[in-house]
């Protein structure tokens, strides 16, 4: 459940149910928005996207912050998916005597909004105590009080309780505060009441009180907003780039689960690395669409290292609202801290809106602090000769996040060449073909699919409001207005490899791109440079990030493909070229640029050819024939790979079977895109039945690891003619069959 604001953007649904787009406040666009009830007299659904959108099951709260001159911020409750009430526009009475203005229900009343809060959380804990649930819950509670407005209750009424909080705040040397400060002891007198909570019901697991058993997280997003309050002895405020703006206390309490009671960290880390430390907690494996910039620091949290000793695994990336509130220029929006250097940089990077010129796209330092001799940052150390090394590598590395799209290592493999689109500001302002050329790694890979982005009905540019990474659009179906040619070059010769003409028609949706399958694969030597384009005109009504737009695109720098170059092309159908001299007629072409920013255009899928280690060798022109043989010798760990390869042949052959083991498999993962490929995981995990089809040119097939000395069977339901290959001696087998050293076979 999710309790408070939600301020991470609504979508609204218009009164025929489809999403809607309100630009303006006024009374004429709120009406866009469907409110009211229906005839049984229950609330409309009015959010399309929202908490219930990403993973909540329950949510009450509101839309963000507010003021009374802030737009759409509806001054009405929501819960799940609908508004309790129906806001009409200015229709919430005058709040401290401040008049009403935008959507709002006649019975609001701002002071009781963390009344209402603190009661739907306590009576959610309460009600999975009664219902005596063996499975834990995840509550996300996230108060308005302390930001504005600062207009506290004389008292609230809690599960028939009634505490005061006008007038109770005092600061710490026994003056009274004033309405901020009792906002702050509101929020304080809440999280007390959560502690109370769980120390008083027992957790139905244990039989014990439930804070012993629950992780409580209690932390902020900004500085303080006012100076002097609450700011620790940092340098500035909320929305500086300075320590002030965004360091915040996190305090955690877990004494289950390893939280060191009372213990003190220096550790640094950002509230993002909560995915990465929660999906570890729990064993999950993250995939590369999940929190891109997210890093395990459970080490940190469960104090297993020192603070002095805590290590990030990347650098961590900051940034302000480019507000000038400091003595920063107006435009530095980013800072990069790695251990004890904190590094800003000017806003070339970013600020698209605000500059223009060649030096665009760079990352130019401004200043640099030695956050552990120097936590007030008073001593710049952007001159010392000793630190000039330590400054070009952050530099680069700020650049490679930024461009790349994402700072984790994704381990990314054998899939799209593309992952994502990487941003929101769309662009198409290019007569011609827009690319990159990209070098393959150490071994070969294998292009059966040309594709390219394609954006939601209802994308504009500078404004992506519909399509989503998982390729789901909000109610907005995906589709090219027009047909694309998407080409592949050899990088010497330039010469064109392949090509795909790609529409609606001829294509198939993976996520946000459309792809059309070679009518041959195409193999890629290790070492070579290639490049890919997809035609585009500013007229053709597709949308496409042109680079000049500055959105991270992420490409999939691996040991299958790298060194990334962003091009464009004159003319459609010739060889991209890099133009860092503005020859498409846009004056912000640095180098640098070229580095990593990636169009969303042109893409492709690929997939790895197997290494030296046992693998039989084949010739993708031959026959479509099947492979089992192990990817990497020796070690603990034993991995196989079944594929069927397509070759030449444009039949299709369908492939279906089972693994069984006498112990669990260590992981069992599909090494192409095709779903479907494992049908069923049994539970006890000792078997996988799965299917492989060979259609056209797709390559097909998984990939599975076992301890050593586990007895392996594979069978197979093998199409009449159909040729089975074991190890490098390609000696054709019958069904079932043992992995070689694995003992005998029970089919």
């Amino acid at each position: 459940m999710a309790v408070g604001k939600w301020h991470l953007g609504i979508t609204w649904a218009g009164v025929d149910g489809k999403p809607v787009t309100v630009s303006a406040a006024d009374a004429a666009n709120w009406d866009k928005v469907r409110v009211g009830t229906n005839a049984q007299g229950a609330y409309l659904k009015s959010i399309l996207d929202g908490p219930l959108a990403h993973g909540f099951d329950q949510f009450f709260g509101l839309v963000g912050n507010f003021r009374v001159s802030r737009q759409f911020n509806v001054t009405a409750y929501i819960r799940d998916d609908a508004f309790v009430g129906v806001p009409t526009w200015n229709g919430a009475p005058p709040q401290s005597g401040e008049a009403s203005f935008g959507p709002g229900v006649p019975d609001w009343d701002q002071q009781r909004i963390g009344e209402q809060y603190i009661n739907k959380v306590l009576n959610y804990i309460d009600r999975h105590v009664a219902s005596g649930s063996t499975k834990p819950f995840f509550l996300y509670y996230v108060p308005n009080a302390n930001h504005e407005p600062h207009d506290p209750a004389k008292t609230i009424a809690v599960q028939g309780h009634t505490f005061p909080v006008r007038g109770q705040a005092r600061f710490s040397d026994g003056s009274v505060g004033g309405a901020r400060e009792d906002m702050v002891y509101e929020n304080d007198l809440e999280l007390g009441l959560i502690l109370d909570k769980l120390e008083a019901v027992n957790d139905p697991r244990t039989g014990r009180p439930m804070v012993d058993s629950t992780l409580l997280i209690f932390t902020s997003d900004n500085g303080a907003d006012a100076r002097g309050v609450g700011s620790a002895g940092l340098r500035e405020l909320k929305a500086s780039l300075y320590e002030g703006g965004h360091r915040e206390p996190f305090i955690a309490s877990w004494p289950d689960g390893g939280v060191p009671a009372g213990a003190v960290s220096s550790a640094n880390f950002g509230h993002v690395d909560l995915y990465a430390s929660l999906a570890g907690l729990l064993g999950h494996a993250m995939g590369p669409d999940e929190a891109e910039d997210s890093e395990n620091v459970l080490s940190a949290l469960l104090g297993q290292v020192t603070g002095s000793s805590f290590r990030r695994p990347q650098s961590l990336v900051s940034h302000d609202d480019s507000l000038p509130r400091n003595d920063l220029p107006d435009d530095a929006a980013l800072a990069i801290r790695e251990n004890r250097y904190l590094m800003m940089i000017d806003g070339q990077l970013v600020n698209s809106d605000r500059l223009s010129g060649n030096d665009r796209g760079r990352a130019v330092p401004i200043k640099l602090f030695d956050l552990n001799a120097d936590l007030h940052q008073d001593v710049d150390l952007l001159a010392s000769p000793e630190r000039q090394s330590l400054i070009s590598v952050l530099s680069s590395r700020l650049l490679r996040y930024h461009n790349q799209g994402y700072s984790r290592d994704l381990q990314l493999g054998a899939g799209p060449i593309l992952h994502s689109d990487g941003g929101v500001n769309l662009r198409n302002n290019r007569s011609g073909s827009i690319g990159y050329a990209f070098a393959i790694g150490d071994q070969p890979i294998v292009i059966r699919s040309l594709g390219l982005w394609d954006d939601a009905a209802t994308d504009r540019p500078n404004q992506e409001s519909a399509t989503k990474s998982d390729g789901q659009t909000g109610g907005s179906p995906d589709g090219l207005r027009v047909a694309h040619v998407v080409r592949l070059f050899d990088g010497a010769s330039r010469q064109v490899l392949a090509t795909a003409t790609v529409n609606n028609g001829n294509s198939y949706l993976v996520g946000e791109f459309r792809y059309a399958d070679l009518a041959k694969p195409v193999v890629l030597a290790p070492g070579k440079r290639y490049a890919l384009t997809a035609n585009t005109s500013p007229s053709d009504g597709d949308l496409f990030h042109h680079f000049a737009a500055y959105s991270a695109v992420g490409p999939s720098p691996s040991n299958l493909v790298r060194e990334f170059v962003a091009r464009v092309a004159t003319a459609d159908g010739k060889y991209p070229d890099q133009y860092p001299d503005g020859v498409d007629g846009v004056d912000n072409r640095h180098p640098d640029m070229f580095r990593h920013r990636m169009f969303v255009g042109p893409n492709a899928r690929i997939d790895a050819l197997p290494l030296s280690c046992g693998s039989p060798t084949y010739d993708p022109a031959t026959d479509a024939k099947l492979y089992l043989w192990e990817e990497d010798c020796g070690g603990a760990t034993r991995r196989y790979r079944v594929m069927a390869l397509a070759g030449g042949s444009a039949k299709a052959i369908t492939y279906a079977g089972r693994v069984n083991a006498d112990q669990a498999f260590t992981s069992v993962n599909p090494v192409s895109l095709e779903q479907g490929d494992l049908l069923d995981v049994l539970s006890a995990g000792r078997q996988v039945q799965y299917r492989m089809q060979v259609i056209g040119s797709r390559n097909d097939g998984f990939d599975f690891s076992v301890a050593d000395g586990t007895r392996v069977c594979v069978g197979l339901d093998l199409p009449a003619g159909a040729a089975v290959f074991v190890g490098p001696t390609a000696v054709p087998v019958a069904t079932p069959f043992s992995l070689p050293d694995f003992g005998a076979c029970t089919p």
